[in-house]
């Protein structure tokens, strides 16, 4: 059995963005994570119990943290998000990876539904500029 050698603990930084929870109805706010020290982001939509509705997660991106935030260009994204719109799509991890050029990013979700979903998001910021993280 191979053992792990390599640390990553002080490799990457977890932001959270959208804190879990139920949301209904674009309820969900996202507040843009900085990626300035980083040379790597991924992005996650985590779901939990899903009831009702359709929920889209997006990858959108910003040069200033209250600026206009853009969809990201799919030729900026490694992998994709999908929509979740029944059971099979809750408890589930989506991740995508973000090798644009702008400093601020985030996940924004498109939610309808009268009782919604559990969901959150989040950021892992890797190959920082300074070690350890």
């Amino acid at each position: 059995m191979a053992s792990v050698t390599h640390d990553l603990y002080h490799e990457i930084k977890e932001v959270q963005d959208i804190v879990p929870a139920v949301y209904k109805t674009n309820q969900a706010q996202s507040s843009g994570i900085d990626t300035a020290g980083y040379e790597s982001c991924v992005l996650v939509f985590e779901t939990g119990a899903y009831t009702d509705g359709t929920h889209t997660p997006a990858a959108y991106e910003c040069d200033t943290i209250n600026g206009t935030y853009t969809a990201v260009a799919a030729s900026s994204l490694l992998g994709a998000f999908t929509a979740v719109s029944s059971s099979a799509g809750q408890n589930k991890i989506q991740k995508v990876g973000y090798v644009g050029s702008k400093r601020f990013v985030e996940v924004q979700v498109t939610s309808s539904g009268t009782t919604g979903m559990v969901y959150g998001t989040r950021a892992i910021l890797g190959n920082p500029h300074n070690h350890p993280v």
